[in-house]
């Protein structure tokens, strides 16, 4: 269980939330905010690809994920490649949006499950963030508190599509962080890229890929536990 303090917990990062007010900020960092929350609250489920690279001093974790959402707040993360601990490759992580979360794994070929707090330090991520810090359940409250400075950036090309870059600094933050970068899709709006900052560097980036939306979910996927 160990390896996944530096691993499945740096990745789990979506959750839906209500549109409502945006912070402060110029006239075109706060329409692309209202954009980026009416796309969440249009969409009852999805899927991507997320590439995650997480660095805590000397320390860096690089891992590949298939992400899961669906309304109202659950989340499957299964671990496809864990570059430094490939003993979680195959793990699973499922949120409810609770206090708990579920993870599902196996440990010389038997399959194990288990719930942990939200706060166990094994699915912490590198630098100590819990599943809801470096979920939306922070990232949405953030983008929309009034003490919020959001910034229009300017255009980028993301993996080949069309972006738009927003950046968001404020008391609001992960601790540690003194702005964040986000990319949306020009034509979704959905994030194609996040990073974190800290003195300058990039602390925590997440690039997401091969979107699909509303897609068919087994009903078992966010059985309560």
């Amino acid at each position: 269980m160990q390896v996944l303090r530096k691993s499945v917990g740096a990745a789990l990062a979506v959750l839906w939330f209500a549109p409502s007010a945006v912070a402060q900020g110029d006239a075109r960092g706060n329409a692309l905010v209202a954009q980026f929350l009416a796309a969440y609250a249009k969409t009852s489920s999805f899927s991507a690809h997320l590439d995650v690279v997480t660095r805590e001093g000397r320390e860096e974790s690089h891992m590949a994920l298939k992400l899961v959402y669906a309304r109202p707040q659950n989340i499957a993360l299964t671990v496809l490649d864990a570059k430094e601990f490939p003993a979680a490759n195959g793990t699973t992580v499922t949120w409810l949006g609770a206090a708990r979360a579920r993870v599902s794994t196996h440990f010389y070929g038997v399959p194990l499950a288990v719930t942990l707090p939200v706060k166990d330090n094994r699915i912490c991520n590198l630098r100590g963030y819990s599943v809801q810090e470096v979920s939306l359940a922070t990232e949405i409250p953030m983008l929309q508190d009034p003490s919020t400075h959001v910034k229009y950036v300017g255009p980028a090309t993301i993996a080949g599509r069309a972006a738009e870059c927003i950046e968001a600094r404020g008391p609001k933050l992960l601790r540690g962080i003194e702005r964040e970068l986000i990319w949306l899709d020009r034509t979704t709006r959905f994030p194609l890229l996040r990073e974190m900052y800290e003195a300058g560097h990039v602390v925590y980036r997440m690039a997401f890929a091969e979107y699909e939306f509303n897609p068919h979910l087994p009903a078992a996927l966010f059985a309560a536990f």
